[in-house]
């Protein structure tokens, strides 16, 4: 209650997408390890500063897990039982390195996971399809071995003779031990693991995951048929079918922030515009900028200058890394019809001006308002990724970029040298 109430979790539009439940119970054993062996969080990440972590290992002990999720995970493992990707048996190999059966298919399972061999658990497959999509569990870190919920391991389907006790049998905790008085830190700041027990950036698992989910979809009329299913969906696909619009000069990928405002914020929309191509992979469109004329309050009054013309292309490549960037200009919009255009708030006019010059007020605009229609959260780098990061579309287009969106991307490492960069460049 304390979990889903301090980071708002109750419902859906305020929810991580990547998050599929929260566990009582803390990871105690790297299951995916051949042979699994002991885990201890809180040697790795102390209580007193990460009381709690998302581990991609789901739990089926003392487990909530959000409606929305399970029931695309039903939709997932119903066509991964059946038998042409599923079996009965344990799933390991015989000495000639085929299936014990041979209709378990190996071109599904998880890399070096032990998990591959797990006979008849619906677990298994929670953990491929939460390793498919990038997520994770959210998991108690209260010291060793301390947690709300554990299994006392009887004798029964998986476990044998329990005389013994189990090193995955976690301690209840006392109702002193909780600290329910003390605030939760901020759910941005929680680590992350993977599925084999070691810390990554959430957005480099949820790119794994797409990677490995995308191979499968390629064997195969069926395994497409599974991987759809798999996959972390594109939240505009929700909305719209799925479309593709050609790509120009061979260049596909792309993404694309409609400057807004004067120069200035202009910079400010490509300052975020690079962060947010960088973490979904993306190349960067560097659109024409629109410069006033007298009349600063008609957008209409102003001309549209090649970014390219104002700026060194070459000495501002290095500004990025290894982010690519493409010029175009508004010729080059005109002839290239975008499939659909994601605006974040419909009060707002700001990318009339640009929409209009580029030919594209025939192209669906997708707007999103949180009061007549379901809106993800789009606060981070993280939930861009897990929301647009599986969108096919060849030139992603977004205007209006939320305000609390802008904002968490001004905390970014690279912001302000981007930002100071941009504006050096025009003086």
């Amino acid at each position: 209650m304390k979990v889903l109430g301090e980071y708002k979790l109750w419902k859906a539009p305020t929810r991580d997408p990547l998050l599929v439940g929260i566990s009582l119970a803390p990871v105690l054993i790297d299951e995916v390890g051949d042979p699994p062996h002991e885990w201890k969080p809180h040697e790795q990440m102390p209580p007193e500063r990460n009381p709690l972590y998302l581990h991609g290992l789901p739990s089926s002990w003392g487990a909530v897990y959000f409606g929305n999720q399970w029931k695309e995970f039903l939709r997932f493992v119903d066509v991964r039982n059946r038998s042409l990707f599923s079996s009965n048996s344990d799933g390991r190999k015989n000495n000639k390195g085929k299936s014990a059966d041979g209709r378990d298919d190996p071109n599904l399972w998880l890399p070096q996971s032990k998990t591959n061999t797990w006979r008849n658990s619906w677990k298994r497959f929670m953990i491929d399809f939460a390793y498919g999509r990038g997520c994770y569990m959210l998991h108690p870190n209260m010291g060793p071995s301390l947690g709300l919920a554990t299994s006392t391991f009887l004798t029964g389907e998986h476990f044998g003779d329990g005389a013994s006790r189990n090193p995955r049998q976690g301690t209840l905790a006392r109702r002193s031990q909780l600290r329910l008085e003390v605030p939760f830190p901020p759910y941005m700041d929680l680590p992350v693991i993977d599925i084999y027990s070691r810390g990554i950036d959430s957005i480099i698992m949820a790119q794994k995951g797409d990677k490995f989910v995308r191979r499968i979809s390629a064997l195969s009329p069926s395994h497409s048929v599974l991987a759809s299913l798999w996959s972390r969906p594109c939240v505009l696909d929700q909305k719209y079918a799925p479309t593709k619009s050609l790509c120009l000069s061979g260049q596909c990928k792309m993404l694309l922030i409609i400057p807004e405002g004067n120069v200035q914020e202009q910079m400010l929309t490509l300052t975020c515009g690079s962060i947010i191509a960088t973490a979904l992979g993306r190349s960067l469109v560097m659109p024409p900028v629109q410069v006033h004329g007298m009349n600063r309050s008609d957008p209409k009054d102003g001309r549209w200058t090649p970014l390219a013309s104002l700026i060194d292309a070459m000495q501002f490549q290095v500004i990025f890394s290894t982010l690519h960037i493409v010029y175009l200009s508004m010729d080059d919009l005109y002839q290239w019809n975008p499939a659909r255009i994601s605006v974040f708030d419909s009060g707002v006019e700001n990318e009339y001006a640009f929409v209009s010059s580029a030919g594209w007020e025939s192209v669906p605009r997708y707007i999103w308002n949180s009061i007549s229609q379901y809106m993800p959260p789009i606060l981070n780098e993280r939930h861009i990724y897990s929301a647009f990061g599986t969108c096919s579309d060849d030139m992603l287009v977004l205007a209006n970029l939320p305000v609390s969106l802008i904002t968490e991307l001004k905390k970014s490492e690279s912001f302000d040298r981007i930002n100071r960069a941009l504006m050096t460049s025009l003086d």
